[in-house]
Formats: structure tokens, sequence, C-alpha cells
């Protein structure tokens, strides 16, 4: 089973301060799965680091 998981949950630091926010959780979850790792704000377009968007 493929499963799509935001990059940042994985351990990547793409966060908008440079961090991540890894879930121990969540690597649990997809083990064994084929992964896909991806980031949204990375991908329309946002920097990292980057001013929080509120």
């Amino acid at each position: 089973m493929k499963i799509l998981v935001s990059a940042c949950l994985l351990g990547e630091n793409c966060k908008y301060n440079g961090g991540n926010n890894l879930s121990g959780a969540v690597v649990s979850y997809v083990k064994g799965h084929e992964v896909i790792e991806i980031c949204p704000e990375m991908l329309a377009g946002m920097r990292c680091p980057r001013p929080p968007v509120e």
C-alpha cells in the first residue's frame, strides 16, 4: 500500500522555521509500506525557513 505523508511528520526539516514535526506514531504506522513524502508548502513555492503564515 502506498501512503502519502507530510515530510515534516517523518522528520524532514521543511517546516516554516526550518524544523520538523517528527511523529513516532506516524513513523511506526508507515513502517513496511511504500511512503510518498511531500511537503505541501514547499510544493506551493514557499521557502524554508520563512516567516509564519498567520
